[in-house]
């Protein structure tokens, strides 16, 4: 075939076949995004490394996350692409006897072998969790003669799902591998994790992923912010700031990225931050979308705002931008407080030494 459509699907095929490599784990060509760990390895790959890096090698085609999937079955010729079919990778497909190599992380759970094992699992769990504690749980899938837009409706909750559960499991991996001293591979999580939650708030051209039917018009309409201060909402805002003090260690002193990360999750914060009881919405944020919001969720923005300030002020301090680290450590200050909360004795330390700088940097 020929043509960006086709490209694009070879693009997928290949990066999925090199992620699978990369593992050393055996590929099916019919539904490529789905890798699977050997039960009879001692080291099992931790599923967070099982989804795929790229989203869009996954969701577009796979028929529970969309109306018109691709199908990839005998997809690839072995004529056309022997060299790339041939050899170790053939093997690896058809033959499950032949060993493998590869960094694998001792860390999967014995019964999970696959992401998709542990989302359905996840998936199960949601159902029986409260729907005001977990709006994104996914409704009972029992036959009944529903209407065509319940269908979708449902099916909308259920991919959203799948999508907050493959965040959650990257954001927790990422976490894990912080606390064992891995922080490259950290980073490489927390970055999956915010893809796949930036998939879920972004605009599509597409109208053939049922989830996001729709949202460039809701987008349109509320300035381009979320609006629902849900499980993978909030879920994306703690993956952006877990990111964000990554890349303020000296490992990476990645201070450009950090600031840029603080922001985005800021960015998101906005709507829920900016009146006590309200979500307000537009691109000035000066129309109100609901009124008698919860006063637990103007809280618990506004804790996450005063970290994303702090952090975005650290970021700033490391850039030598004293002007902005002060008016950040000041705003963190006030947004704890405004959480009822009392502002911790790092922020108002980092404050001085920020104020203390500035003054130094006048006199040279």
């Amino acid at each position: 075939e020929s043509g960006p459509g086709a490209l694009k699907h070879r693009i997928s095929l290949i990066r999925l076949r090199h992620q699978a490599d990369k593992l050393g784990l055996p590929w099916d060509q019919s539904l490529p995004w789905q890798f699977s760990s050997r039960s009879e390895d001692s080291h099992p790959v931790h599923p967070a490394d099982l989804v795929p890096d790229f989203p869009s090698d996954w969701i577009p085609y796979d028929p529970d996350m969309t109306t018109c999937p691709w199908d990839f079955n005998e997809y690839f010729n072995t004529k056309d692409y022997e060299s790339f079919m041939s050899g170790k990778y053939w093997k690896l497909i058809t033959d499950e006897s032949v060993p493998f190599e590869g960094e694998l992380v001792d860390e999967s759970p014995p019964e999970a072998k696959t992401h998709s094992d542990l989302l359905g699992k996840a998936a199960d769990e949601a159902q029986e969790t409260n729907d005001d504690e977990m709006k994104l749980a996914v409704s009972s899938e029992e036959e009944s003669p529903l209407p065509s837009d319940v269908c979708q409706s449902e099916k909308r909750k259920a991919v959203y799902n799948i999508i907050f559960e493959t965040m959650k499991l990257l954001k927790d991996a990422g976490n894990e591998a912080v606390q064992a001293g891995e922080l490259d591979l950290a980073a490489q999580r927390y970055d999956k994790a915010i893809r796949y939650g930036a998939l879920a708030a972004m605009s599509f051209p597409s109208q053939n992923l049922t989830f996001a039917n729709g949202r460039k018009k809701f987008l349109k309409e509320s300035g381009g912010y979320n609006l629902e201060w849900g499980s993978l909402g909030r879920t994306l805002i703690v993956t952006r700031l877990n990111l964000t003090l990554l890349f303020l260690k000296d490992h990476f002193a990645r201070y450009q990225d950090a600031a840029e990360q603080a922001k985005l999750a800021l960015h998101d914060l906005r709507p829920f931050c900016a009146e006590k009881g309200k979500i307000m919405k537009g691109k000035k944020l000066d129309r109100v979308h609901r009124d008698n919001e919860p006063e637990e969720t103007y809280s618990d923005a506004k804790t996450l705002e005063a970290k994303a300030l702090f952090r975005l002020g650290s970021a700033y301090y490391e850039l030598g931008e004293y002007a902005d680290a002060i008016s950040c450590y000041e705003e963190s200050i006030a947004s704890t407080e405004k959480a009822n909360a009392k502002p911790d004795n790092l922020v108002r330390r980092r404050l001085s030494e920020a104020k203390r700088e500035s003054r130094l940097a006048r006199k040279r």
